[in-house]
C-alpha cells in the first residue's frame, strides 16, 4: 500500500461537496454515482459501489478486520484506517504489504472523543487522531470535516434499526440494501438509530449540512 501522509488532507477538498454511501437500504440508483458532484466516501462493503464512478475522488472506509480483504483488490478509493491494533496490526500488517491501494492512517488511541471536536484542524493533523464511537460513519465525518467540506448527502444512511421494516422494504437477510456485495461476511448489529442520533449530533457540532436520500 501507498501510505499518504494524514495532514496532506486538512482542507483538501474545502468547498466541495461529499457523498457518503452506507449499506443500508436506499432508494438510490447507484448508477448515478458517476454524476454526483465533490467527494465520495464509501463506508464498508458499500465500496463496491466505486465501479460506477469515473473521475470522482473517493475515501474507503471501515473499522472491522473483516473489511481488509477489500484491500487486496487494488481499489481506485483511498483507504482510511486505524493503524493501532483495531483492524490491522500496523505497517507491517500482511493485508497492507500486499495491497496496490492508496491509504492514510491514523491513531485510534489517545485523546478521548469529546475533546478532539473542540481542536482545529491543524492540532487533529497533528495528533493524527479522529474522532470515534459506536460507528465508523462517526470517525468519517470527522475525517469529512477535516477535508474541509461541509455539505453531505447520505446514501444508505438512515439509521433504520427496524429488522421487519427493513425486510419488509427489500433488504437481504443481513439488513443490508442486497444490491451491494458483502465480501466481509459481516453482520449488523443492529444500533443503527443510536448511530444515527450520534451522526446527526455530529453533522451539527461541525457544523455540516446534509440530507438523507430515503428508503424505498
Amino acid at each position: 500500500m501507498r501510505i499518504l501522509p494524514f495532514a496532506r488532507f486538512q482542507n483538501l477538498h474545502e468547498g466541495n461537496p461529499a457523498v457518503v454511501v452506507g449499506r443500508g437500504l436506499t432508494s438510490y440508483d447507484y448508477s448515478q454515482l458517476c454524476h454526483e458532484r465533490g467527494v465520495v466516501f464509501f463506508i464498508n462493503d458499500a465500496v463496491c459501489m466505486e465501479k460506477h464512478l469515473k473521475v470522482q475522488v473517493s475515501y474507503f472506509f471501515f473499522h472491522d478486520a473483516a473489511m481488509k480483504k477489500w484491500l487486496r483488490l487494488n481499489l481506485k478509493s483511498i483507504a482510511v484506517i486505524p493503524e493501532d491494533g483495531k483492524c490491522i496490526g500496523g505497517l507491517t500488517d500482511p493485508a497492507l504489504i500486499e495491497s496496490g491501494c492508496s491509504g492514510v492512517l491514523y491513531r485510534w488511541n489517545g485523546m478521548s472523543g469529546g475533546e478532539l471536536l473542540k481542536l482545529g484542524s491543524a492540532k487533529v493533523a497533528e495528533l493524527r487522531q479522529l474522532f470515534r464511537h459506536t460507528g465508523t460513519i462517526h470517525s468519517l465525518l470527522h475525517f469529512v470535516w477535516f477535508c474541509g467540506i461541509r455539505t453531505i448527502k447520505f446514501i444508505g444512511c438512515n439509521g433504520c434499526n427496524d429488522k421487519q421494516r427493513a425486510g419488509s422494504s427489500g433488504a437481504g437477510d443481513d439488513g443490508y440494501d442486497e444490491r451491494l456485495v458483502n465480501l466481509s461476511g459481516t453482520k449488523p448489529w443492529w444500533q443503527y438509530s443510536e448511530i444515527r442520533q450520534k451522526q446527526d449530533e455530529l453533522c451539527r457540532v461541525l457544523g455540516i449540512h446534509f440530507e438523507h436520500v430515503p428508503m424505498p
